[in-house]
């Protein structure tokens, strides 16, 4: 009986962790060339979703792909290690496996990355008296 209930509050444990798991969503901010998502079989354009189980074709050497997570941060879509092109010369990975952190946030932005501290306020804002 303690088996029971044991394994049955396990299952109910193991089914609302699996229900309520968030899978990871991405986004195209930066995108140059042709990527088709098999899944949904359309181009790739900014701001649409991937997930990390889709699959995505296109050609290393002409496109690439920046994607944003609110979780995890950049990345861009590259070539899987060791895998080798298609017929047609395209590669055919899911995202997950194709995703490069980018080296510094710095580099998609438009601002400068280095930033000064602020050692006196009245030097900033000037004498407010």
């Amino acid at each position: 009986m303690k088996f029971k209930k044991f394994f049955l509050s396990l299952l109910i444990f193991y089914v609302s962790v699996v229900a309520f798991a968030q899978t990871e969503v991405y986004y195209v901010v930066h995108l140059k060339g042709n990527i088709t998502n098999t899944v949904t079989k359309k181009a790739l354009k900014i701001g649409d979703k991937l997930n990390a189980n889709d699959k995505i074709e296109y050609n290393p050497d002409l496109a690439s792909a920046v994607v944003m997570s609110s979780q995890k941060g950049r990345f861009m879509l590259g070539k899987p290690a060791g895998q080798t092109a298609s017929k047609t010369g395209t590669f055919l990975a899911y995202v997950r496996n194709t995703m490069m952190p980018v080296r510094s946030n710095g580099q998609l932005s438009t601002r400068g990355v280095e930033m000064e501290p602020v050692k006196n306020l009245k030097d900033v804002f000037g004498d407010l008296s």
